[in-house]
């Protein structure tokens, strides 16, 4: 069972290189190979022998293709099979990855697997012991190579079916996977009308690993459903997040993306003006599981309490537990007339410190509470916050979103001078756009390293 790849095989274990290639054995493929040959006509020290060559010559096989495209080797045999893996310099193409895959299971069964069933059939003779050698050779590399033929991940037919079924990056893995997990199930019910435990055994083992698969993808395409309905509320687009929220939680997802979904979908009926409809979004979260803490604090500044709001959002910002909702927050925060009093809870004796005044004073200014913004900054600034040159800068940002250029000006020069250096971001960042166009705007641009 054997899957060419391109990270660099990595195990402990007796090692030698054969034709300058690295190859590796590990403890477990000896022993997995011996549980194996138990019954095995040959014995099991000539099984293990066999199919130590044979499992050799396969991942070879794979190495002579990793070469031949550029790709430097290494084998590692391990568990129930080897694996053969290398870093290419440039992206291989798709009839490259089909040739590499192809090449391993082709040269055992045409190096060793046909030529030893003819010979078997041929000789004439042979002594019970050299019979008995013979037809294990034969056994493992013809049902093992048209096992490894079969499209059936992590095997090599199955690298070769989600080539040919690829039309995006993940596209044709996921419909190889579907491939897998069907024909796996196929293998299993044959092995167990045929009375094959071990075929059963290898059968279920590919069926789990595929449907885990796919579950992994669901899972990252309902992540990223996620993704969109955040964007939506961060846009206002409270109905859009909703529906987003809505639509992962119908799809059976996993734990964490569970949170996630009812999280979003509390954010959103909070948005919109129902914090009762919010609660009980909390309250579907998994056994265990409980919500972020800015939520928690938002849901407390609409009931009023802000005393716990404060305390809860004290302890976020402590702990750096906040997500893409923060500037909803903040600007909660800063309509009720609150963020003097976090911001003072920060820089008091014992708490969050600077660095958190700071952090709070980002998000000020992306709810667009830029003179809020610029109280809680100028705070952090003078209390030590630990980036200076990039305090200094949101500063400037925030001056300029308010119309101050001249406080902006003052702020960029002093960013600079602690040691602020991101070029590409003063050339693109629209919180400046007020300024371009001003001659200082080109003085303080040229104190910038050149490419930094």
């Amino acid at each position: 069972m054997d899957r060419p790849a391109y990270a660099r095989a990595v195990a402990t274990g007796p090692s030698f290189k054969l034709g300058g290639i690295p190859i590796r054995v590990d403890v477990t493929f000896l022993i997995v190979a011996a549980l194996l040959g138990i019954g095995a006509r040959s014995g099991i020290v000539a099984w293990v022998a066999i199919v130590f060559f044979s499992v050799l010559i396969h991942e070879l096989g794979h190495a002579v293709a990793f070469r031949r495209y550029g790709v430097p080797p290494e084998i590692l045999l391990q568990g129930l099979g080897g694996l053969t893996t290398g870093t290419p310099t440039v992206p291989l193409k798709r009839a490259q990855n089909i040739v590499m895959s192809l090449a391993g299971p082709l040269t055992g069964l045409v190096l060793v697997g046909l030529p030893a069933l003819w010979y078997s059939r041929a000789a004439d003779g042979l002594s019970p012991t050299a019979d008995a050698f013979l037809s294990d050779l034969v056994w493992v590399n013809l049902a093992w190579s048209l096992l490894n033929l079969l499209p059936i991940l992590p095997l090599d037919g199955g690298q070769v079916a989600a080539n040919l079924m690829a039309k995006g990056e993940d596209d044709g893995w996921r419909k190889a996977h579907i491939l897998s997990a069907a024909v796996a199930a196929v293998l299993g019910v044959y092995a167990l009308t045929r009375g094959y435990p071990f075929g059963l055994l290898y059968a279920g083992f590919f069926a789990a690993y595929n449907l885990s698969r796919l579950t992994a993808y669901r899972n990252v395409n309902l992540q990223a459903e996620l993704g969109v309905g955040w964007l939506a509320l961060a846009r206002g687009e409270t109905d859009a997040a909703e529906a987003a929220a809505a639509k992962v939680l119908a799809d059976r997802p996993s734990a964490a993306t569970m949170v996630g979904a009812n999280e979003l979908m509390a954010w959103s009926r909070l948005a919109g003006g129902d914090a009762a409809a919010a609660r009980r979004a909390i309250e579907r979260y998994p056994p265990g599981e409980s919500p972020d803490p800015m939520l928690l604090a938002a849901l407390e500044l609409e009931d009023a309490r802000p005393e716990e709001a404060l305390n809860l959002l004290d302890q976020a910002y402590r702990r750096r537990q906040f997500g893409p909702a923060a500037p909803m927050v903040a600007n909660a925060v800063a309509q009720a007339g609150l963020d003097r009093r976090l911001a003072d809870r920060f820089l008091s004796e014992g708490g969050a410190g600077p660095d958190a005044a700071a952090l709070f004073a980002a998000h000020l200014h992306v709810a667009g509470r830029y003179d809020q913004s610029i109280a809680a900054g100028a705070r952090a600034f003078q209390a030590g916050s630990g980036d200076r040159g990039q305090l200094a800068y949101n500063l400037a940002c925030s001056f300029a979103r308010s119309g101050d250029v001249d406080n902006a000006f003052r702020w960029l020069s002093r960013a600079v001078g602690l040691g602020f250096k991101d070029a590409a971001l003063f050339d693109k960042d629209p919180d400046l756009a007020a300024l371009r166009g001003d001659d200082r705007y080109d003085a303080v641009r040229r104190q910038l390293a050149p490419g930094a």
